[in-house]
């Protein structure tokens, strides 16, 4: 845990003071646990007091509490990411809703057709072709 109180460091192991950047003072707070395997095997028996459920729930609030303009700031932050990406996701399903409608009202989805080239020069159909050789062109509509 990093924090600024002096109250807190009865809960540490290991207390490093700093100032300016540099290391000023660093001391363990238990001489008992200087050795990684004293303090591996004695981690549940110790008798070091612990903080409690409570304790971290009211350190939170009272930070939340102390620093309402950055919280307020994060969270108007956070709501305009989630409502832009709403809006991105709600222009996308208009669009492609938009688009299907387009395409729906020109063919209906429940035919298709079936054209030939023009056999004269190789091109698609134009409606000039269509009109001189309405009998060539077949235009069929089936059930899906």
């Amino acid at each position: 845990m990093v924090t600024h109180d002096k109250a807190l460091t009865k809960y540490a192991t290991k207390v490093t003071s700093l100032k300016d950047g540099l290391i000023e003072e660093e001391y363990r707070v238990s001489e008992s646990e200087d050795n990684e395997n004293d303090m591996e095997n004695n981690h549940k028996y110790s008798d070091k007091p612990r903080l409690g459920i409570m304790a971290t729930f009211k350190i939170a609030f009272n930070n939340f509490k102390n620093r309402k303009f950055r919280n307020i700031l994060i969270s108007l932050g956070t709501s305009v990411g989630i409502m832009g990406i709403i809006l991105g996701l709600a222009f996308g399903t208009g669009v492609q809703d938009r688009v299907k409608g387009l395409f729906d009202s020109v063919l209906s989805p429940e035919s298709f057709v079936v054209t030939m080239k023009n056999k004269s020069d190789g091109k698609g159909i134009n409606y000039t072709s269509y009109r001189e050789n309405k009998r060539d062109w077949s235009y069929e509509s089936y059930r899906i």
